[in-house]
C-alpha cells in the first residue's frame, strides 16, 4: 500500500495559504465515498501540526481526506478533470495544478479583480469551467495531496 507524504500536503497547504487561505473546512469518506466525519474552518496552522498523524490515521482507517478552501477573496475556481493537454494549457493561469490520477489533473485559480456579488461569482466560475472543458460541477473540494485515494 502507498506511504501518504506530508511534505506534499504541506505544499498544498502553502499553495492557497499565497493566495490568502486561512482555513479549510475537512471532510473524510469511506471506500464506499460516504461522509464518516467533518471539520469546519480548521485553521491552516492547525492542520500544517496535526497532517503526519493524520494521514497516518487516513490509511489505517481507509479513509479519504478532502479539503475545502474557506475563502472571500480572492475567489477560488477549481477547474477539475483536466487531461494533460488541458492542464499545460490552463497551468500559467493557475497558483497550482494537481495531478489526481494517473493523466486525470485538476487546476485553481485565484480571480482578485473578478465580480462581488455571489450570482456573478458563480457565473464567472461556470464560464471558466465551460472555456476550459472541464467538469462543470466541481465542487471545490479535493483530496489532501500526498493522501492515499481510497476508492
Amino acid at each position: 500500500m502507498q506511504e501518504p507524504d506530508a511534505k506534499q500536503a504541506l505544499a498544498m497547504f502553502s499553495a492557497f495559504e499565497s493566495v490568502g487561505v486561512r482555513s479549510f473546512e475537512v471532510t473524510f469518506t469511506d471506500i464506499e465515498g460516504e461522509k464518516t466525519g467533518y471539520r469546519p474552518h480548521r485553521p491552516v496552522e492547525e492542520l500544517r501540526r496535526t497532517i503526519t498523524k493524520a494521514l497516518r490515521a487516513a490509511v489505517q482507517t481507509k479513509t479519504n481526506y478532502i479539503v475545502r478552501p474557506v475563502f472571500t477573496t480572492p475567489q477560488l475556481v477549481q477547474l477539475d478533470d483536466l487531461d494533460a493537454t488541458k492542464a499545460q494549457r490552463v497551468a500559467a493561469h493557475a497558483f497550482m495544478v494537481l495531478q489526481t490520477s494517473p493523466g486525470n489533473f485538476q487546476a485553481w485559480l485565484a480571480v482578485s479583480d473578478g465580480p462581488n456579488d455571489k450570482t456573478a461569482k458563480e457565473d464567472l466560475a461556470r464560464r471558466l469551467r465551460k472555456g476550459a472543458g472541464v467538469d462543470k460541477y466541481a465542487s471545490g473540494a479535493t483530496r489532501i495531496s500526498g493522501s492515499v485515494n481510497f476508492k
